[in-house]
């Protein structure tokens, strides 16, 4: 999995955040970590610090920040699937709504100038 700083990922238990940070940890005898900014607020025990040492700043003030390895991480969530995700209809999120739509000639059409069409 090709994953980059500014990623979208989501956690092999179901969490996501942003990748914030992308390398090794000193004192830490694996090579590769990803410093994550979760979006559960309770989610991080840090904001980016690591015994004493900056590596990555969260943009929301706060504790949201973690250090995980790649096995922890299940996947990327692109821009487009956040987008979509936040953004598109759902059938729970439609409450006793009814959409009507009936055929337009486009002669029945008038511009905004006034004009026919």
């Amino acid at each position: 999995m090709d994953i980059k700083l500014g990623d979208r990922i989501e956690s092999v238990d179901g969490f996501r955040g942003w990748v914030r940070y992308v390398g090794e940890v000193a004192g830490r005898r694996e090579r590769e970590w990803y410093g994550i900014e979760w979006d559960e607020e309770k989610r991080g025990k840090h904001d980016g610090i690591y015994d004493g040492y900056r590596y990555f700043e969260c943009r929301r003030e706060g504790s949201f920040g973690s250090f995980v390895k790649p096995k922890m991480i299940s996947g990327r969530q692109t821009l487009g699937d956040a987008v979509m995700e936040k953004y598109s209809l759902r059938k729970e999120n439609i409450t006793g709504s009814l959409v009507v739509s009936k055929p337009v000639e486009l002669d029945q059409l008038t511009l905004c100038s006034g004009q026919d069409l």
